[in-house]
């Protein structure tokens, strides 16, 4: 994960002069379409299997 100055958070120390942005660790959360249909179809395949058996 990237490490990202703050745009909001800040801190100064005591012995400088000015306020310094928080580094933070973020993270992109996406949703993939393709990779979605193919879960999808994946537990419908394995819910209709399971009522077979």
């Amino acid at each position: 994960m990237p490490v990202l100055p703050s745009k909001v958070i800040t801190y100064k120390l005591k012995d400088k002069a000015y306020a310094e942005p928080y580094l933070l660790r973020t993270h992109q959360i996406a949703i993939y379409p393709q990779e979605t249909e193919k879960v999808l179809k994946l537990i419908k395949l394995k819910k209709g299997s399971s009522a077979i058996e």
